[in-house]
């Protein structure tokens, strides 16, 4: 009797022996498990930093075309008021010059 007991008792160490190396390997696992999320989220925090960065540089650079693109349309408007201030200049030189040569 007392020998069944030691024999259960002894399959029983073995088991707990098997659940505590088990557990131990489960542990290491998840410890290796959290450094590979904490690594990735470091990157994942560095990507963002650098697209935030890149994402203000080109709104900056769009303002900067937004703004050359203003004064571009502000410059051919004067451009275009020039030039019809010249075509009437022009049919009043020819207006006058045939005036002219009536007198």
């Amino acid at each position: 009797m007392l020998n069944k007991t030691i024999s259960t008792l002894q399959t029983e160490r073995k088991k707990l022996q098997e659940e505590v190396l088990q557990a131990a390997s489960y542990k290491k696992e998840l410890d290796s498990a959290r450094s590979k999320i904490k690594e990735l989220q470091r990157q994942f925090q560095l990507e963002a930093n650098q697209t935030k960065g890149q994402l203000l540089l080109l709104k900056q650079q769009v303002g900067i075309l937004q703004k050359k693109e203003k004064d571009a349309v502000r410059k051919d408007i004067d451009i275009d008021k020039k030039l019809k201030t010249l075509e009437e200049l022009e049919v009043d030189v020819v207006e006058l010059k045939r005036k002219n040569r009536e007198l």
